[in-house]
């Protein structure tokens, strides 16, 4: 038994490794992109200034409206770009972790049901797998997985609307984004994910899943225990 034991953790550490991993070089990759963009804006009104230094009323008003284009580019088009590329990113590979902890714990519990991929709403999907055939507990840390559902809410706006608010209850959205001070929608509806957006989903999710890795190697345990220990007949 003790060496079942030893295995099952060394899978599960696996796991925690690989997310971990995964998490930390789209961590890095978010922060070296918005750090490139504040250093390029930066470096762009350092360059304005210069030039306004010895130009008289008429030149400056003409340079200003001259890079007025860049700095809508640096400060709203790349930013947009940028940050919708990289979430779907973050969620997709949420998605693939969650997938693969699935399949994980269905072969250390010898399940019957195998789990399979649906097409759509993966993470819910997920999360109703642990919970129902895995009897993994997502209770204690629900305001996490709450976060989770709605950031695969806007991630289908941005890939399959372009970031318009295209959802089923798109009240709901508009409600979420109003709560949050790095989320607004524009007035022609599409979803806004402002600075430091991206580094709180990012901790949310890490937090998530340490969660929910120790949640299944505690059920993993408990159901080790169980297989050991039968309950006395009479």
């Amino acid at each position: 038994m003790r060496k079942k034991i030893n295995k099952i953790d060394l899978k599960l550490s696996f796991i925690r490794s690989a997310v971990n991993r995964d998490l930390g070089d789209i961590k890095e990759l978010i922060d070296l992109s918005e750090g490139m963009l504040r250093r390029q804006c930066t470096q762009l009104t350092k360059q304005l200034d210069r030039e306004c230094q010895k130009a008289t009323e008429e030149e400056k008003e003409f340079l200003g409206g001259w890079y007025a284009g860049d700095f809508i580019q640096l400060t709203e088009v790349f930013p947009k770009i940028q940050r919708y590329s990289l979430f779907t990113t973050v969620m997709a590979s949420a998605e693939f972790d969650l997938y693969r902890i699935c399949i994980e714990m269905q072969q250390i519990l010898k399940k019957e049901k195998e789990y399979k991929k649906p097409r759509k709403s993966i993470i819910k999907n997920c999360f109703r797998y642990l919970e129902e055939e895995c009897h993994v507990s997502l209770s204690k840390f629900r305001i996490y997985t709450d976060e989770i559902e709605m950031y695969q809410r806007l991630r289908n706006c941005i890939v399959h609307s372009e970031g318009k608010n295209t959802d089923q209850n798109p009240t709901e959205i508009e409600k979420y984004c109003k709560e949050k001070p790095t989320l607004s929608i524009d007035r022609h509806g599409y979803i806004i994910l402002k600075e430091n957006f991206l580094n709180i989903a990012m901790h949310i999710i890490t937090q998530f899943f340490q969660r929910l890795i120790e949640s299944c190697k505690t059920e993993v345990y408990r159901d080790s225990y169980r297989l050991t220990h039968p309950p006395l007949a009479g």
